[in-house]
């Protein structure tokens, strides 16, 4: 019998103006996550329903409009709120080009310390989205829209 559940959509976008990214836009997900890491700083968008993960051991819950981070190296799993599907993006920086181009300009360690795993801040998410928008489309601005919102982050 054939599934009636909305298929999983997923797409992966390496913008070849910045080799150092990688973007997985997943829409309408209740794949779970076993734990895992990436050797790259992720970066998480939440455009519809919720997540929660746990980082290093560390539970964690992330809703619409929120933005997830994750640092390079460190375990972490992810699920589907309440089983409901959930829409996101994922960037993958590379860890160096990150401790370089974000960490370096801010003064801030080059091994990214992530304080506060979820964000919840409107004008960031929707600054954070223009400028992975801006990365997939290999816009000049990308870079200064991330550094600008890292500089920002580092406030809130």
């Amino acid at each position: 019998m054939p599934s009636r559940l909305p298929a999983t959509q997923q797409t992966f976008t390496s913008p070849e103006k910045y080799p150092y990214l990688e973007v997985r836009t997943t829409l309408q997900s209740t794949l779970p996550y076993a734990e895992h890491f990436h050797a790259a700083f992720s970066f998480g968008l939440i455009l519809e329903g919720g997540t929660c993960f746990s980082l290093v051991g560390q539970p964690h819950k992330a809703l619409k409009g929120d933005i997830a981070l994750i640092g390079p190296g460190l375990a972490h799993s992810c699920n589907p709120l309440d089983g409901k599907a959930r829409s996101y993006h994922m960037a993958y920086f590379d860890a160096a080009w990150f401790a370089q181009h974000i960490c370096r300009p801010l003064g801030i360690t080059p091994v990214y310390t992530v304080v506060k795993p979820v964000i919840s801040d409107p004008a960031l998410f929707a600054q954070a989205l223009a400028g992975l928008e801006a990365y997939c489309k290999g816009e000049d601005r990308a870079e200064s829209l991330f550094v600008d919102m890292f500089a920002r982050l580092q406030v809130t």
